[in-house]
């Protein structure tokens, strides 16, 4: 068969002139300069065909390229850096997610997938977090915002600050951002154990368990902030998970401040008002809160349970947040593995 000189061959529109020159004369050369065009002659078209892929096929990659490396990226709130109350919140929740980061890793490690954690506010922030992982190599990032519910003003800021840091980059990484799990099971039954367990350790049972969530003005949700409808979700599957009704597990809102109408019904309260009712021995549990923080352990744990004892109530127990527990650690993977599906 005729084969065009390897040197010399290469991938581009040859015409006919510049073929006959780069190839030996035979007989089929000769039947395709009578009919003055070589594609014409369909022994000799396969002929420079198969010339061409042995050439390429043989050719060794130029520029080989490493496997790529996939990084998970766990983000909070956090605080800026100041003194007292503030300064506290940070140190909270930044100490919990660093170990959160550090076991996270210990399931990942076999995979060689590196965790960090950044800041929404504070220290590390998410842009330090995103260039460790960079300079560990990774080129591909799973984002994950701790916030089980959708919010605008959480999950969102959380992704938007991500994407901001990446709009600096000469070479941006593929990110893949983990979406809110307001009823995702493994949350479901974590915060649910969180609950029984509580109870079996306390003095009575529970003739209410109250589910706070973090508040959010009105207007927001008007303007179709979906948060309201998810801390919907999670108290419907927790209610089913403790077998429990509105009226023994209801929802309410935390930490309004300034002037304008939030959520309702605001926690502080609705709880107040419970003893009167005859209601005296209560859980309050924090769906919204991967770890606990100055909004659980003394907005809730120390003011809301000073007034539910002084309004008449006698047994309040505050379960703790999932925090860096196996359950906790258990979920985060999970949710992880489900959103690398492609990547591992």
């Amino acid at each position: 068969m005729t084969e065009l000189p390897g040197t010399e061959w290469r991938l581009k529109n040859w015409n006919e002139t510049e073929i006959l020159q780069a190839a030996p004369f035979t007989a089929e050369w000769t039947l395709a300069g009578r009919v003055k065009h070589v594609f014409t002659h369909f022994t000799l078209y396969l002929d420079v065909y198969v010339a061409q892929i042995k050439h390429f096929s043989n050719q060794a990659p130029q520029h080989a390229q490493a496997a790529p490396r996939v990084g998970i990226l766990l983000v909070n709130l956090g605080t800026p850096d100041d003194t007292g109350y503030r300064a506290v919140r940070r140190y909270l929740s930044e100490f919990l997610s660093d170990r959160r980061a550090e076991a996270l890793n210990e399931r990942f490690a076999a995979q060689n997938v590196p965790v960090a954690w950044g800041m929404r506010y504070g220290a590390p922030s998410i842009a330090e977090a995103v260039q460790e992982l960079l300079e560990k190599g990774c080129d591909r990032i799973l984002c994950m915002p701790l916030y089980p519910q959708y919010s605008a003003t959480t999950t969102a800021t959380a992704n938007d600050q991500v994407f901001r840091t990446l709009m600096r980059l000469r070479n941006q990484p593929a990110i893949r951002t983990l979406p809110s799990f307001p009823d995702q099971p493994a949350f479901i039954k974590a915060i649910a154990d969180s609950v029984r367990l509580a109870e079996a350790e306390a003095d009575i049972p529970f003739q209410m368990v109250v589910a706070s969530f973090h508040g959010l003005p009105e207007e927001y949700v008007r303007k179709g902030d979906s948060y309201r409808a998810e801390c919907e979700r999670t108290v419907a599957a927790l209610r089913k998970a403790l077998g429990r009704d509105e009226t023994t597990l209801p929802m309410t809102f935390q930490s309004r401040f300034g002037p304008t109408k939030w959520l309702e019904p605001y926690t502080a309260p609705f709880i107040a008002g419970l003893p009167e009712k005859g209601i005296t021995s209560i859980a309050v549990v924090t769906p919204c809160f991967m770890a606990d923080c100055l909004e659980t352990l003394d907005e809730i744990g120390n003011e809301v349970h000073e007034e539910f004892i002084q309004a008449g109530g006698q047994e309040f127990t505050l379960v703790p947040c999932l925090n860096d527990t196996p359950a906790s650690i258990d979920l985060l993977e999970e949710l992880a593995r489900q959103e690398l599906a492609g990547w591992l």
